[in-house]
């Protein structure tokens, strides 16, 4: 058995290494172990398995056949120590894996609040700009009736006639852009499909009398003021007032005559 010895001491060796990781391992528990003594005791394990393997190759090469048994048997014991603790890591790991899984949904979750947040932000703000934009184009002015044209036009082009809203919608930019007698008329409604085009025509019967609106029409002709110099600039301002004014008159009916509106 001479020439074996020295794979005998080794043995020896390793099972007082092996005891002495297995000590190390009874100071922590799998659920509680830190990762930094995880790694730690992985690679006491991971340097000692070879070497208890290619011990007990070397053993079985050296010795008679008749000792292999017993050289088997120990082996096996020194394997089953082993398992115990590859147990204790795979447990140790296996808790670890989870909670890196659960921070990881954790960071998802709040990852998706976020993006929801500026999603939902991000529509206030164009909802807030698009309401901006309409109330800029469409704002009735409730001091004068002929402004009534003027903001039926801009209304129908910047929200009546579009497509892709929907008739609550229009209801609602257009009790938003109203103030006054015309609120008034139809704050009570609902903001629903049904009830948009029933207010719009309210407003019209309420706000749209023609001959009225052609009136104050011609007294804006009539009561601009008489050109103090015969400039440019007081050409140009006493024609566009005209042309407005008759532009708007007939835009409200051909039946509406301006000679008659001037008798």
């Amino acid at each position: 058995m001479a020439p074996c010895d020295d794979h005998v001491n080794t043995r020896a060796y390793l099972k007082g290494q092996l005891t002495a990781t297995e000590k190390c391992f009874s100071k922590f528990l799998p659920e509680n172990i830190s990762k930094t003594n995880l790694d730690k005791l992985c690679k006491k394990v991971r340097t000692l398995n070879p070497k208890i393997d290619s011990n007990y190759e070397s053993l079985l090469l050296c010795l008679h056949e008749e000792d292999h048994a017993e050289i088997h048997n120990q082996y096996q014991e020194m394997r089953e120590r082993l398992e115990v603790l590859e147990d204790f890591l795979s447990t140790a790991e296996e808790k670890f894996r989870e909670e890196n899984e659960r921070i990881e949904r954790e960071r998802d979750e709040e990852r998706r609040k976020t993006d929801e947040m500026l999603q939902r932000d991000k529509l206030e703000l164009e909802a807030k700009i698009e309401k901006k934009r309409i109330e800029q184009q469409t704002l009735l002015d409730k001091e004068r009736i002929a402004n009534w044209l003027s903001f039926r036009d801009r209304f129908n082009q910047a929200v009546h006639n579009r497509t892709d809203i929907s008739r609550a919608e229009k209801l609602g930019h257009l009790i938003s852009n109203l103030e006054g007698k015309a609120l008034e008329i139809v704050k009570s409604f609902g903001i629903e499909d049904a009830n948009y085009q029933v207010a719009y025509d309210l407003l019209q019967d309420m706000f749209e009398h023609k001959r009225q609106i052609a009136f104050k029409l011609v007294d804006n002709i009539l009561d601009h003021p008489s050109m103090q110099s015969r400039s440019s600039d007081a050409l140009l301002k006493a024609a566009n007032v005209l042309t407005n004014s008759m532009a708007a008159i007939k835009s409200l009916d051909d039946s509406v005559d301006v000679a008659d509106l001037l008798l």
